[in-house]
């Protein structure tokens, strides 16, 4: 595997506070300068949706869930999506 080079931004706070709300803000408006993006949960987090990540506000965004017992599985979601769609630029975990 090639060594890249980035960037780690890290939201934090109690619960009810917006972190999920700003990580989906945040990876939206990079979408729309066309960075290609993906999203990680762990796979426990159903409370919603298993799919996507999903706020108390109702807001919602495609996610890939990965198991919390094995989290270098998202280097494997990583290599499967660039495969498909090109290099990701961007990965948010929530």
């Amino acid at each position: 595997m090639q060594e890249r080079k980035g960037e780690l931004t890290a939201i934090y706070g109690p619960m009810f506070s917006g972190k999920s709300g700003e990580l989906i803000d945040q990876i939206e408006s990079l979408g729309a300068v066309l960075k290609i993006s993906i999203m990680i949960k762990p796979d426990i987090d159903t409370r919603y949706d298993p799919v996507q990540i999903v706020t108390h506000s109702g807001k919602k965004i495609d996610a890939f869930p990965v198991d919390t017992k094995t989290p270098q599985k998202i280097l494997d979601v990583i290599s499967k999506v660039e495969s498909e769609k090109g290099k990701i630029d961007v990965v948010g975990i929530d």
